[in-house]
């Protein structure tokens, strides 16, 4: 579906076959993202990972972050980090609750393990929970963190659409002070002068560095793909009962739609999910189901915070103590 966007052109992809045809034939006219102010003021002028241009900067930002972060090698020395954080989940949550079922707020014991696991990996740092590494810095890092958030994710699908993400923000200061406290945080100045990053050839074009062929269909260059990912999860035609939660639908043999789990995320959830269900017995509060209701934001947090009775298992001092 071809639609135009105030003065952009966008294309609606909602066909996994004409996903998988953008992501391989088409795979580097489509790698280009869209210049936004959001990028622009808080991503250093487009010099992130996730928001440089296809090019030889973005393909050395890409082979950094594989050997350094991403390499089996590296991701097994990270094991430590991985244990003592769902450690110190497990006794976090096992506090009063060796006797009684008692109810908790998982939410943010969630967001405590990720983003903690994440920052000793990357910085050596304990910014959220108990025991953070400096207090006053913990603080300022986590303000900064929820600023950020709230305007990446204000609404997702002004992500890639300039004129909707100037009309949300209405003001780009808002952007160049959160990124001026990006700068004080990480202490020094990182950002690209626009005049200097443009002299470089692979910069010229928005979203496509062509015009290229989708399913039959003739795409001009500088369009903007949004892949309609709602629709595709959706398709009876690939799913049984789509709309239902089935996460064991994945572990299908012979049905592969190119869904694979990021390394650290896998062993971080299968850790996770494991420890919980081997220390605790967990029931809901009541006869309601859960209500799963997706709020704003990128990462689509629930509208209302995950909420459970738990109690610990007798195994659960043998574990942690």
């Amino acid at each position: 579906m071809l639609r135009t966007l105030g003065s952009l052109l966008a294309v609606v992809v909602s066909s996994l076959s004409l996903v998988e045809e953008c992501f391989t034939k088409n795979d580097i006219v489509l790698a280009n993202r869209p210049k936004l102010l959001l990028s622009k003021h808080l991503f250093y002028n487009h010099t992130t990972l996730i928001t440089a241009p296809y090019g030889n900067y973005w393909r050395n930002l890409r082979r950094i972050c594989t050997i350094e972060i991403f390499s089996p090698n590296r991701i097994n020395k990270f094991h430590g980090i991985r244990k003592d954080e769902m450690r110190r989940l497990l006794l976090k949550l096992s506090r009063n609750l060796h006797e009684v079922f008692a109810k908790v707020e998982l939410k943010s014991l969630f967001a405590d393990l990720t983003f903690n696991n994440l920052m000793r990996m990357m910085a050596g740092k304990r910014y959220y929970g108990e025991d953070v590494t400096d207090d006053s810095e913990a603080k300022e890092f986590r303000e900064l963190i929820a600023e950020v958030l709230l305007l990446v994710g204000t609404d997702t699908s002004a992500v890639t659409v300039e004129w909707a993400m100037s009309n949300l923000l209405n003001n780009p200061e808002v952007l160049k002070k959160a990124k001026a406290e990006i700068d004080a945080q990480v202490g020094e100045e990182m950002f690209i002068d626009e005049t200097d990053i443009t002299k470089r050839p692979y910069l010229r074009n928005i979203i496509t560095s062509g015009d290229c062929t989708i399913g039959g269909y003739d795409v001009p260059g500088n369009t903007i793909v949004l892949i309609n990912a709602w629709a595709i999860q959706r398709d009876p035609e690939l799913w049984d009962d789509p709309t239902s939660f089935k996460p064991e639908r994945f572990e299908k043999e012979g049905k592969d739609h190119g869904h694979t789990w990021a390394s650290i995320a896998h062993r971080m959830v299968n850790l996770a999910l494991g420890a919980l269900i081997q220390c605790f017995e967990w029931k809901g509060l009541g006869d309601e189901e859960i209500d799963t209701t997706e709020g704003k934001g990128i990462i689509k947090p629930k509208v209302e915070p995950l909420k459970a009775m738990c109690k610990a298992r007798p195994i659960l001092d043998k574990d942690l103590y």
